[in-house]
């Protein structure tokens, strides 16, 4: 990552519009601020992204994984793993989840996050029988997963202190800079963009659960 300061740079550009409310839902769960990274090694901030594995939305959540932590079922016209709001909600409560299945060790519940709990259970009971110590360092574990926790320790380190690493981020104030709105009826988001006197690339691009 500090060789490469124009990536971070654009990723917290990417991260403008969410991350206020993304901090606001860390807050309120009483979880490390320091998750609010994690959709940068996921996707990039990218609402869109999709995974070949199936994996869908910023948080790339899986669909069985977000049909347990309460997201909306994927549907014709909707898809919550591409809602920034509930998507965040449900990838934390899933990361608190995984904290509390580990004893609270947070490496091994964002090991468990991006390679499920059962393969992080049975590096450890392999380690078990053999003797060896259970802590994320220690475990045997996909290529992926090795690489997935400490890209996300350096990221926290470099946004910690951009400065010392050459790096620059993005200016995201702390306070929200997109609003709810309600809608009385159903209407095509090019109207809805009438209506708000905004672009209608822009208005999809901050509504991407809603795929038509």
């Amino acid at each position: 990552y500090s060789r490469n300061p124009a990536l971070i740079l654009a990723i917290t550009t990417e991260a403008r519009p969410y991350l206020y409310t993304i901090v606001q839902s860390i807050q309120q769960k009483d979880l490390p601020t320091e998750l609010a990274l994690l959709p940068i090694v996921e996707s990039g901030f990218r609402p869109y992204a999709r995974s070949y594995c199936g994996a869908l939305g910023m948080w790339q959540l899986m669909s069985d994984t977000a049909r347990r932590f309460g997201l909306t079922q994927d549907n014709y016209w909707f898809n919550g793993r591409m809602n920034v709001g509930d998507s965040t909600n449900a990838a934390l409560d899933y990361l608190k989840y995984l904290y509390n299945y580990f004893n609270g060790d947070w490496l091994l519940a964002i090991a468990s996050y991006n390679a499920g709990e059962g393969t992080i259970q049975n590096a450890i009971a392999r380690n078990e029988r053999l003797g060896l110590p259970t802590d994320f360092w220690s475990l045997r574990l996909p290529y992926a997963t090795e690489n997935y926790v400490p890209q996300f320790l350096a990221l926290a380190i470099i946004v910690n202190d951009p400065q010392k690493y050459g790096v620059t981020l993005a200016d995201i104030p702390n306070a929200p800079i997109t609003a709810t709105a309600k809608i009385p009826q159903q209407m095509s988001l090019s109207q809805a963009a009438k209506f708000a006197n905004i672009n209608e690339s822009e208005l999809k691009q901050l509504n991407p659960a809603y795929v038509h």
